[in-house]
């Protein structure tokens, strides 16, 4: 009797184990998918907003697919799937990396000549590869604003734009210039215009007090002339 409750101890505590080392090895292989997902989509971020600005077939292809796959997801379609007719190879890669990004599941199907996107249980970016292209400019034109002031007081001045680390709210990289995070040069852009606009003020203020300094210097001339013409 004693020696079946022990094996039944044992073969439970045995049970136990595998099930645990079961456990253990799906965490670990979900994990290690759900990480390369989240790398490709970084790699297909990088890739899409650099062509998106430089090339003009994959702007269009941005243009005509992003809008309907985010169409879906903000309308939670449980199973959706879109089909396109980009054939070429870099019509294909920009594809791929179009659903890598998004993170759905995505195939070329050479029999109908289409590229698909499906939906999948991975959560999507927040921020759309054309709004980061647009930030992206702008952020740019205002980087070359703060460097042509900062070349007019040392020449030798030498750029570096860092990328930092991906803010998880927006989608979008902090940068920073020689070591400064852009939002505080850009304050002090702002700062700086301020002073520029209230500078401007001031002059054209002065500017006009001397213009009515000069008119009045003119009346008074002209009412001393009048008065020496009458006596």
């Amino acid at each position: 009797m004693t020696d079946r409750v022990e094996k039944e101890i044992d073969s439970s505590e045995e049970e136990r184990k595998e099930q645990a080392t079961r456990k253990k090895c799906y965490v670990t292989t979900w994990t290690s998918i759900e990480s390369s997902i989240l790398k490709k989509s970084e790699k297909a971020r990088k890739f899409l907003v650099r062509k998106y600005l430089s090339d003009h077939t994959a702007h269009t292809i941005v243009v005509t697919v992003e809008p309907d796959i985010i169409d879906q997801i903000l309308n939670n379609v449980p199973q959706w799937n879109l089909g396109y007719h980009f054939t070429t190879p870099f019509e294909r890669l920009v594809c791929h990396k179009l659903g890598d990004y998004y993170r759905c599941h995505h195939s070329f199907r050479t029999l109908y000549q289409t590229f698909w996107f499906y939906s999948s249980g991975f959560p999507y970016p927040n921020v759309s590869i054309q709004e980061i292209a647009a930030w992206r400019v702008h952020l740019t034109k205002n980087l070359g604003i703060l460097v042509h002031l900062g070349s007019k007081k040392n020449k030798n001045l030498q750029t570096n734009i860092e990328q930092e680390s991906i803010n998880p709210q927006t989608g979008l990289r902090k940068v920073s210039v020689l070591g400064r995070e852009v939002e505080h040069m850009l304050r002090q852009l702002k700062k700086l215009e301020k002073e520029n606009k209230e500078k401007a003020a001031q002059r054209e203020l002065e500017a006009l007090n001397n213009e009515e300094t000069e008119v009045e210097k003119l009346r008074k001339e002209f009412s001393e002339k009048l008065s020496t013409q009458f006596v």
